[in-house]
């Protein structure tokens, strides 16, 4: 609640993001990347990871900071580790990890 919902729309490969009030309710649907497949998250920096093959970053203003090339695609994302700056993107046959340091 309070806070910006990215959401991957699969079927035409963007990520959408939507405004949360305080309850929890979600309004204002923007397009904000014309990428994504399976899954996105937003890092303790505050910049959004997209998987679209590979691992792309854009900062809250929709500027594509950098593409990770990935041996396979991730299927989701999730940061995670002791200061929860590690990114972790399983794959149909792995488990693949990065750190933002």
């Amino acid at each position: 609640p309070g806070k910006t919902f990215y959401l991957n729309d699969e079927y035409d490969r963007r990520v959408v993001k939507y405004d949360g009030d305080s309850e929890g309710k979600l309004s204002g649907l923007e397009y904000f990347v014309e990428k994504g497949d399976f899954g996105n998250t937003v890092g303790p920096d505050g910049n959004i990871y997209v998987t679209d093959g590979h691992l792309m970053i854009f900062s809250p203003e929709r500027e594509h900071l950098r593409t990770i090339k990935l041996p396979e695609p991730a299927t989701s994302l999730v940061f995670g580790g002791k200061d929860g700056k590690e990114l972790f993107m399983p794959s149909p046959t792995g488990l693949y990890r990065i750190s933002l340091d």
